[in-house]
């Protein structure tokens, strides 16, 4: 048998792998048959055929329109987080203005619904001095009062959480106005204690979410904490 002959026996069939596998590991294989482009047809999204360079063309404008729609997400998260920083700082002002616990509470209050566009505002505090005028969102809890079983899991990781709230929870934290409560973020209030609660509902179910992130409201807790540690020693 000839070399020839044994050769052609041996050649293994050429694949669309193969041809893929070839082009991948020589990137510049058109650039060496330039006629070969416009030769090439390639389906068209919208129907008919248009040559490769046309749907390269057509595949980098979509790229490119992608690419548009992120930047314009990141400019706007940029902005948002630089709008809810400078709320964050209002707060802080206002809760260090507070002449004593009743204005710190009313205050707090206000600013949450108002600034944050809190529906419902709730705020449950450990072991601290009652006042006869505290508003109607405050509760003053015993530490071995029962119903901080409901909040057991958050004052221990000391972590905030999004979501739908349990109804027990709305319940204790939001009384009548608990069933128009569908989303809410629970916010474990420390300062070398456990402080208590602060609770922000919303009547949008997809205001508040377990996958949102809470880097601003562990800043709130820490920012509450720190202005109501000395009202309450």
């Amino acid at each position: 048998m000839s070399p020839q002959r044994q050769a052609g026996v041996d050649e293994e069939p050429l694949t669309e792998a193969a041809v893929a596998e070839y082009l991948h590991g020589h990137p510049d294989f058109f650039e060496k048959h330039v006629p070969l482009l416009a030769t090439l047809r390639v389906p068209h999204p919208a129907g008919g055929a248009v040559s490769l360079i046309e749907r390269q063309v057509s595949a980098l404008r979509q790229q490119n329109q992608q690419l548009r729609r992120k930047l314009m997400d990141m400019v706007q998260a940029a902005r948002d987080n630089e709008e809810l920083t400078g709320r964050m700082q209002q707060l802080g002002v206002a809760l260090a203005d507070a002449s004593d616990l009743q204005d710190l509470l009313e205050t707090l209050d206000r600013v949450l619904r108002k600034d944050f566009r809190a529906d419902a505002v709730a705020l449950c505090l450990i072991d601290a001095p009652a006042t006869a005028s505290a508003p109607a969102h405050v509760r003053f809890l015993d530490a071995a009062d029962a119903g901080l079983a409901h909040f057991e899991k958050i004052l221990t990781a000391k972590r905030p959480v999004c979501g739908r709230l349990k109804d027990r929870q709305l319940r204790f934290l939001f009384g009548d106005d608990a069933g128009a409560i569908t989303s809410g973020a629970l916010i474990p209030l420390v300062a070398t204690r456990n402080l208590g609660v602060l609770a922000i509902g919303s009547r949008d179910p997809h205001r508040f979410h377990p996958a949102m992130g809470t880097v601003f409201l562990r800043h709130m807790g820490e920012l509450v904490s720190h202005t109501l540690r000395p009202h309450l020693s």
